[in-house]
């Protein structure tokens, strides 16, 4: 009998099920699986992650011994970039929020790329927004205004069914929402990107049951940074009663948050409801005492 050659992604997928469990942590699918396919042969297809972004006629050089316009980032911070960033951990101002990916492309005007990638952890609305708002901020504090910028989200389809549309940014640009099964097709034909495109769609395959077995935000209405939660309770707005941190009011992250200024621009799950379901929670009146006299 006739052996017949497996499918590469069955393949792939009996040895993922067999060997180390598939990473669920979203920073590997954006910034490992994601640059494996978009930047596969040499940039040599990245126009058609550009088409998903809704850039067209935007060339770019890669070699980097005779011409490169392009700088591509993963897990990018601005505070880690300067000369003292890792070292004077006193100087940060609890402001950051890390982008999952940053593409900068020279141009007229240069154009800045930055993805917020998802995967299992779906999000509300209103707490993507907040966080690609808190990003968008912070590039634009940064770089200045003279540049394009394209905001967009990176997710499994089912979610991007459930918050497309998102709104464009205060500052006009555009926050696209492309699904991870819109790259996998886009680069269908790329042999060279095929090892990541079949890690990515055998992921794709397990959304249903990996998503239902990490219970995220069991209690929570939405997520918001404590800037944001510390300006609504001061403007009367009393939605929300209660948040979350692991360890509680007095726990080693919160304390770690107030301590350093990470509070401002950490995301803490927020509740409608005064009962506390589990220690890791308080009223949020108290967290805003607690903020306010270090502030």
């Amino acid at each position: 009998m006739e052996n017949k050659p497996r499918n590469d992604v069955a393949a792939l997928a009996d040895f993922f099920e067999k060997k180390l469990p598939l990473n669920r942590k979203e920073v590997y699918y954006t910034a490992t699986v994601l640059p494996g396919i978009i930047c596969a042969d040499g940039f040599k297809h990245f126009d058609r992650f550009l088409k998903l972004l809704g850039i067209d006629g935007v060339r770019t050089q890669t070699d980097p011994a005779k011409a490169t316009n392009i700088q591509f980032f993963t897990e990018y911070n601005f505070n880690k970039t300067k000369p003292d960033g890792g070292l004077e951990l006193s100087k940060f101002d609890g402001k950051h929020q890390q982008s999952d990916l940053l593409i900068f492309v020279e141009d007229s005007p240069p154009i800045v790329i930055v993805i917020e990638g998802k995967m299992y952890a779906e999000p509300t609305k209103d707490a993507l927004t907040s966080q690609m708002e808190s990003q968008e901020d912070e590039v634009r504090g940064e770089l200045g205004p003279d540049f394009r910028l394209i905001h967009a989200a990176v997710v499994p389809g089912v979610a991007k069914r459930k918050l497309h549309p998102l709104e464009p940014c205060k500052y006009g640009h555009p926050r696209p929402i492309i699904a991870w099964e819109e790259i996998a097709d886009s680069f269908d034909d790329v042999d060279n990107a095929a090892y990541f495109k079949g890690v990515l769609r055998f992921a794709l395959e397990k959304y249903d049951k990996l998503s239902v077995q990490i219970e995220f935000h069991k209690f929570s209405d939405d997520i918001m940074t404590g800037s944001n939660i510390v300006k609504e309770y001061n403007r009367q707005n009393h939605e929300y009663q209660s948040m979350g941190r692991k360890g509680g009011l007095d726990g080693d992250d919160l304390l770690s948050d107030i301590a350093t200024g990470k509070w401002r621009s950490q995301r803490y799950e927020v509740r409608k409801s005064t009962e506390l379901p589990d220690k890791n929670w308080f009223p949020i009146s108290e967290f805003v005492k607690r903020v306010t006299k270090v502030s």
